[in-house]
């Protein structure tokens, strides 16, 4: 995908393939994990080896680390990780059928357009509703919350996930307000 060839391009002398870097660093990550705790070092001491790790990582490259942020983001925030269609026997068992890998990737395309506008809507509802931000307070706080962390960390589609409803809400809202109801 797009991430992948924007992390080629920032990274290439690291990034070979579709998402290897990442899984590369995960298994080194865990094995470092696994012998560090055979080592006799506890779980918080490891954790905050792998965090110093990370943090010189993202010092050494922080406007790449920053520049990067907001594809992810984008990413996130695309409803890639549609949790049924995302289990390996489901993948398993749709590719087995005829076209199944035609059907399943449309079927996970059509989800990622229709995430789009249904972001730009739930971004017009937000604006019309921000006189009254203190009612959407705790909703907005888990929404700017989840998209701000999980897209500065790690951001994996199950992250946004929780937050589908939350968008629909606001989004529902701008569609009946631009179709000339009030909400």
């Amino acid at each position: 995908g797009f991430s992948e060839y924007l992390a080629r391009k920032l990274y290439p002398d690291t990034v070979h393939g579709s998402k290897r870097y990442l899984y590369k660093d995960l298994d080194r990550a865990k094995l470092l994990k696994e012998k560090w705790i055979k080592d006799g070092k506890s779980p918080d001491e490891v954790d905050a080896l792998l965090k110093k790790e990370a943090m010189e990582k993202i010092s050494e490259h922080p406007f790449k680390y920053l520049a990067y942020t907001p594809v992810e983001a984008i990413k996130m925030t695309a409803f890639s990780y549609l949790p049924l269609l995302n289990e390996k026997a489901v993948e398993k068992y749709i590719s087995e059928q005829n076209n199944g890998e035609v059907l399943l990737s449309l079927t996970r395309g059509i989800f990622r357009v229709v995430a789009y506008p249904i972001l730009l809507l739930f971004i017009i509802g937000l604006m019309r509703h921000l006189k009254k931000w203190s009612a959407w307070l705790v909703l907005l706080t888990v929404i700017l919350y989840f998209n701000l962390v999980y897209s500065l960390m790690d951001t994996i589609g199950r992250y946004a996930v929780p937050l589908i409803p939350f968008y629909c809400i606001f989004a529902v809202s701008a569609f009946f307000r631009l179709c000339g109801e009030t909400t």
